[in-house]
């Protein structure tokens, strides 16, 4: 087990978001921590490795092979608005493309369809992104936000539907919007386990959470 954090929980610590100002004082300081690999994690607003050159993604991996570190997982937003002309198919086939250049072994993105109809079309979507990156190599964690599956018996027949092996959960620790709110934790755990493609300790973002 690699113990990761996410690139997101430091992007408030600098106010310039670019390769020599943040990303890369980023990755030097989670090197220097002490964490065994590092979660390139995207956000609409923030910095996106997704749309970089050829050229800084090889300095990137260079610096990251220099400082000893792995990229563990690559955490990409799907269930909020995303910039115009991107749909989450080529969001979700361009994450899988990037995180296999970077040997991470995960990519996790959030679901939550309403009503039946977003149920299929969802279905479809990841039994489409599964087989994407089941040539990449790589495994698709997804973060299943209570509001669309309000229960592990409808997480596990969405998987279950969706029928790839590498097609999983991201289980959620502390972020209760991200599982079932009325089961305690260790039950939900135990019926997913053969599930869990990821887990997540703590939301960076969850400024609340952190007050309790």
């Amino acid at each position: 087990m690699k113990i990761t954090i996410m690139t997101r929980v430091y992007w408030k610590c600098y106010t310039t978001k670019s390769l020599n100002e943040s990303f890369y004082p980023i990755i030097k300081r989670v090197a220097a921590s002490g964490y065994d690999a590092i979660d390139f994690c995207e956000h609409v607003d923030e910095f996106w490795p997704l749309g970089l050159a050829q050229d800084d993604k090889k300095a990137i991996k260079n610096l990251i092979d220099s400082v000893g570190l792995e990229v563990s997982s690559f955490t990409t937003p799907t269930a909020w608005p995303l910039p115009t002309g991107i749909t989450v198919l080529s969001q979700l086939r361009k994450s899988i493309e990037t995180a296999s250049y970077f040997d991470a072994e995960v990519v996790m993105c959030g679901s939550s369809p309403k009503g039946e109809e977003e149920w299929k079309k969802t279905v479809a979507l990841y039994k489409e992104v599964g087989s994407y990156a089941e040539d990449h190599g790589v495994n698709i964690a997804i973060e299943f936000m209570n509001i669309g599956y309000p229960t592990t018996e409808s997480i596990l027949r969405f998987l279950d539907e969706v029928g790839k092996e590498n097609v999983g959960v991201c289980l959620e620790v502390e972020n209760v919007n991200a599982r079932p709110k009325d089961e305690p934790l260790i039950d939900h755990m135990t019926k997913v386990k053969e599930k869990i493609k990821l887990v997540n300790l703590v939301d960076p973002t969850n400024d609340e959470m952190h007050k309790k």
